[in-house]
């Protein structure tokens, strides 16, 4: 995936810029990974509670990720206020809402929100589903 970040930077070797799609399958692998543990998470909770506790779900994602999040989106405010970046209109708001996936076009800065955004959206439904419907044997 580092390679596939840097294809299109100043200086990088054109003959690795080919191995961009290498970087749509490491995505698509870390997706299928978070997907996998957060199911075998919940299913474990599941089974020695008789339930899932969406609530502590939710929490722990919260303290887990939007803290780093929110500071990522501060420094980029602050560096678009003392005008070392320019944001695009409504950059802020859909980082601020985890939908940067759905925003377009959106600052190169921001562009690395989407992947978050899909997670936290993942992460919103996918237990609700499980809570709701209930794990299946």
């Amino acid at each position: 995936m580092l390679i596939a970040h840097l294809a299109g930077t100043r200086n990088f070797p054109a003959a690795l810029a080919t191995s961009e799609s290498l970087g749509y399958l490491g995505v698509k692998v870390f997706f299928v990974i978070s997907g996998f543990l957060i199911t075998s998470l919940l299913l474990k909770e599941h089974a020695k509670n008789g339930q899932i506790s969406l609530r502590a779900f939710y929490l722990r994602r919260v303290f887990r990720i939007f803290p780093a999040s929110y500071a990522f989106i501060a420094v980029m405010f602050l560096c678009a206020v003392f005008g070392l970046i320019t944001l695009l209109p409504n950059d802020l708001l859909h980082a601020n809402t985890y939908s940067m996936n759905y925003h377009r076009p959106h600052a190169w800065y921001m562009a690395h929100l989407w992947s978050l955004a899909v997670e936290e959206q993942f992460y919103f439904m996918w237990p609700a589903v499980l809570f709701f419907a209930g794990p299946r044997e």
